[in-house]
């Protein structure tokens, strides 16, 4: 009998993972077929003492292979206590299309970021906005990969950003395979139209579309997530699509958490916006969770009751694992089986440490 229910669980946790594939072949967009229609653009870097990475960021974006004519940078200093805004400023002088704007308001939400990017979004000329981080270095080529991938229809697209960190293999193996479980969620969601989560430091948008929701005026006060919550106000409205980025020219890769401790911290942040989710969203990600954890303990029961009770283990960890491996060859990449096989052990362990936290008390950044 207590087989049967862990077989019923399986089917169940096998059917969320066929309904997201489809969305992810849904998600893409055609290319522009030319340099002639590409828009005038701004790309936006919110700083916050990132005095060690803003300097490489800065550069990446300046060489970037787009019309110089039609490219502005702006660097939003927020409230550093570090020598960023000194470094941006010294950078400012040696290009006249790169910017640096400073966030004089206290902000009235959680997180000061919110306010610096709405100064960024006032002072930025472009139809369309490229978002990235302080920590990111951005390809040559990221700004002409996702606009390329803009319709007059398209709203928003969102990009993959994998993370890494100075260390051993094996952990930027696991960052790796996070990141890309974030992307199998986030593209396979816009690729049905109910777009849900993206990455911030990896996203394009068009002024017009972000006017229309009203920017972040009507976004919930959250530290962390306002990246998310402009994805599902544009997903919601009817004047425009979404769409997600698959080239490897636009992968923006990100400076990751150095360790397990720096990284569940982090996971926290992300989770805390899960409060603010629509009621199905949470549903979706409560059911998948609660599914995956009682999985894995069917497979602990299985050591001391009844050894087929691995089984559907077994078959999560191969559908985790085709899922994945489905995702990482729309992106032209690959999923390396160890890292995977550590990633799948300790995913559900931090968000059983993170998500209690992030949804029970007060966060901070």
């Amino acid at each position: 009998m207590l087989c049967n229910f862990y077989i019923i669980f399986i089917l169940f946790y096998a059917a969320i993972i066929a309904g997201l594939l489809p969305g992810i072949g849904k998600a893409r967009r055609r290319i522009m077929p030319n340099f002639d229609t590409w828009p005038d653009i701004s790309i936006i870097v919110p700083v916050r003492d990132g005095e060690e990475t803003i300097s490489q960021c800065v550069n990446a974006l300046v060489v970037q292979d787009y019309p110089g004519k039609k490219l502005e940078i702006l660097v939003v200093d927020d409230h550093s206590r570090d020598r960023s805004l000194e470094i941006t400023n010294k950078l400012a002088s040696q290009y006249s299309f790169v910017k640096v704007l400073e966030n004089e308001k206290n902000g009235k939400w959680q997180s000061s970021k919110k306010s610096a990017l709405e100064v960024a979004v006032a002072n930025a000329s472009g139809t369309i906005l490229l978002f990235t981080d302080a920590d990111c270095v951005p390809p040559r080529t990221w700004a002409r990969a996702m606009v390329s991938c803009f319709s007059k229809e398209t709203g928003l697209i969102a990009g993959f950003s994998p993370q890494r960190a100075a260390g051993e293999k094996m952990w930027n193996g696991f960052l790796f395979l996070d990141s890309l479980a974030a992307a199998f969620v986030a593209a396979a969601g816009i690729g049905w139209g109910r777009g849900i989560t993206c990455a911030g430091r990896n996203l394009a948008v068009r002024t017009e579309a972000l006017r229309d929701v009203e920017g972040y005026r009507n976004t919930p006060d959250s530290l962390s997530g306002d990246d998310d919550f402009l994805l599902q106000a544009i997903s919601k409205s009817r004047n425009w699509q979404v769409g997600y980025c698959f080239e490897p020219a636009s992968f923006v890769n990100a400076t990751g958490p150095k360790n397990l401790k720096h990284f569940i911290r982090q996971k926290q942040r992300h989770i805390s916006a899960g409060k603010h989710y629509s009621f199905y969203a949470q549903l979706g990600f409560g059911g998948f969770h609660f599914l995956n954890y009682l999985l894995w303990i069917s497979a602990f029961a299985g050591i001391f009751v009844d050894a087929r009770l691995i089984v559907p283990l077994v078959i999560k960890i191969v559908i985790d694992y085709g899922a994945l491996g489905y995702l990482a060859g729309q992106l032209k990449r690959t999923v390396p089986f160890c890292s995977f096989c550590y990633w799948e052990i300790l995913f559900p362990l931090y968000n059983a440490l993170a998500s209690p936290v992030a949804f029970f008390r007060k966060i901070s950044w």
